[in-house]
């Protein structure tokens, strides 16, 4: 009971985080969101369908914003893999400068 009452009695504190609720600057935050997010998937899109996998897939996937990043990580695998199989050198940076061809 006295639980109960403690709950009851409790004051919501409202602390300013950003949300998405109509205030002066999130028409151009989410402006920003969708216009580098259409960017992000046509380079994904891109890329995977150059290494041969869906790329109709791995551009959708990558609007949902928690799935993105892996979205990104998983592809960046595959793209390593492709180039260690086409013999480049792949490193943290990419393929080295000197194994491109002119």
């Amino acid at each position: 009971m006295l639980a109960l009452s403690i709950l009851q009695s409790t004051t919501v504190v409202h602390l300013p985080f950003p949300s998405l609720l109509p205030n002066s600057g999130n028409g151009v935050v989410i402006f920003l969101y969708c216009a580098l997010t259409l960017f992000q998937s046509v380079c994904v899109y891109r890329v995977a369908t150059a290494i041969g996998t869906s790329g109709i897939l791995y551009a959708i996937l990558v609007w949902v914003p928690a799935l993105g990043l892996f979205v990104i990580i998983h592809l960046n695998g595959l793209t390593s893999r492709f180039l260690k199989a086409a013999g480049f050198r792949v490193g943290i940076f990419g393929v080295r400068r000197e194994d491109l061809p002119a």
